[in-house]
């Protein structure tokens, strides 16, 4: 069924899609808890099973409120999603009734933070991926009246017995605002916000999602184009930001707003937390954004269980350039003198290149790689010193 829908969403407009999948046999929907967030200027349904705003019920329809600003609804389908590699995502759309986070806890009212009115909690792990990482989520989303916001907190924990290198972390957003497939992409960098709008003004509201906090800049965003099917794939590409097609041309626009990387030891957590924000024109979205920003004080750790690399005196920094060619150069800082070894991996997690192995003096280092010899895609820099480990993406042009 799963292979069918990504097939056929590839090759037709979505329209078509609901009726051709009329023909193709639809399990029992499965049963789900959901809660409605109301802020008298937004609406926005949240659910215990991954799914955000609104998800495709796999036969003709969908199911759920959406995202909905000025009235009208502007979400065909969100989803929550977690990466370690292209072949292990966890999380994914356009798959009900076959989803991948299984629910824990159901969507109850939990007691919101200050200045929100009300707010719900789900916990839900990927116990039915086909290749579970090993996850459990933890999903609060708090809303507040007047708000043309909501804010989705989520916590990911690492209940496997593996040491999780280089995962990502962030949300897709199948956006159709008023005429879809003539909608256009962007990204503010002041307020980490991803933001669609309908070029032809059918819906002339703007709809999107920020990053609020932790990411600093660790943060990668990316934006999908109609050519990118469902699929682990091209939704590890956009999380590790690979993917920006449909910037500044118009079509149905899926976006992907991913973090990372991060690492995650047996028992220990990281927090996202993302604001589904709308607006009635760009100057006024990016204002909203900024206003989530503002109300959204980050209680407690912002990371669970874990001290960074940072935190330890180890800081592997953005490689320059990125995007590059031919070469690039990864820069570190060491708090203390210690053996570090600095590695290339591509996206299956393979070593491509060692290019540092030895004891390094405190203080900054460079080193260049040279990727001559290696293919165009998305690879990793993974910094290793003592028991700390930093990562960063690399992404080769051709």
């Amino acid at each position: 069924m799963e292979e069918n829908a990504m097939l056929l969403h590839a090759m037709y407009p979505r329209r078509l899609l609901a009726a051709l999948l009329l023909a193709l046999p639809v399990p029992a929907l499965a049963q789900w808890t959901s809660g409605l967030h109301d802020t008298g200027v937004v609406r926005f349904e949240v659910f215990d099973n991954g799914k955000l705003g609104a998800f495709f019920d796999g036969d003709s329809s969908t199911i759920g409120e959406g995202f909905v600003f000025g009235g009208e609804n502007g979400l065909f389908e969100g989803a929550f999603v977690v990466g370690l590699s292209s072949e292990l995502v966890s999380g994914d759309f356009y798959d009900f009734p076959d989803v991948e986070w299984a629910t824990v806890s159901p969507v109850s009212s939990v007691v919101p933070p200050d200045d929100f009115d009300e707010a719900y909690e789900a916990v839900y792990d990927d116990s039915a991926a086909p290749d579970p990482i090993g996850l459990r989520v933890t999903q609060t989303t708090y809303a507040g009246d007047g708000h043309p916001y909501v804010i989705a907190d989520f916590t990911v924990e690492n209940t496997s017995d593996y040491y999780l290198e280089g995962i990502y972390i962030g949300v897709v957003a199948d956006w159709n605002v008023g005429n879809y497939e003539q909608n256009l992409w962007d990204f503010d960098d002041s307020t980490n916000l991803s933001y669609v709008w309908d070029v032809t003004g059918m819906n002339e509201n703007y709809y999107g999602v920020a990053s609020i906090r932790p990411y600093g800049d660790t943060f990668t965003i990316s934006g999908v184009s109609p050519c990118a099917a469902p699929g682990d794939a091209a939704l590890f590409e956009g999380l590790s930001g690979g993917l920006t097609y449909c910037n500044g041309v118009p079509g149905d626009v899926r976006a992907i707003l991913g973090g990372g990387p991060f690492d995650l030891a047996p028992g220990a957590s990281r927090r996202a937390v993302f604001a589904f924000v709308g607006g009635a024109s760009e100057v006024e979205i990016i204002d909203n954004a900024k206003q989530a920003h503002e109300w959204f004080d980050c209680p407690g750790p912002c990371v669970a269980n874990e001290p960074s690399a940072e935190d330890l005196g180890v800081a592997l920094h953005v490689a320059s350039p990125n995007p590059a060619r031919d070469t690039t150069t990864l820069s570190f800082t060491l708090a203390h003198p210690q053996p570090v070894r600095l590695t290339i991996l591509d996206a299956l997690g393979r070593e491509v290149v060692v290019l540092v192995d030895e004891t390094r003096a405190a203080g900054d280092h460079r080193v260049r790689w040279n990727a001559d010899d290696s293919p165009a895609g998305v690879y990793l820099a993974r910094l290793t010193a003592g028991a700390t480990a930093a990562s960063r993406p690399i992404t080769l042009l051709r």
